[in-house]
């Protein structure tokens, strides 16, 4: 479970936010930008020698799959 101070709603707007302002103002899925974020951390991670930066990218990885599936939730239930 996440444990944070912030909103599932604030956060996703958070991201939905950042990911309009990518590629030179270009609209662009948040979803998608997530998974290419996950896709290119577990490259990272397999990269690293270290246990504790592996540790640390497993997280950052688990989070972001986290935040996708509420993603994926707040968009059947607003269909």
């Amino acid at each position: 479970m996440l444990l944070c101070s912030f909103t599932q709603e604030w956060f996703i707007a958070k991201i939905k936010l950042w990911s309009s302002a990518m590629k030179r103002g270009r609209p662009t899925n948040p979803r998608d930008y997530i998974e290419i974020r996950i896709e290119q951390l577990l490259e990272d991670r397999n990269k690293e020698k270290d246990s504790f930066n592996r540790q640390w990218l497993w997280r950052v990885i688990s989070e972001l799959k986290y935040v996708a599936t509420m993603m994926d939730k707040d968009k059947v239930t607003k269909e």
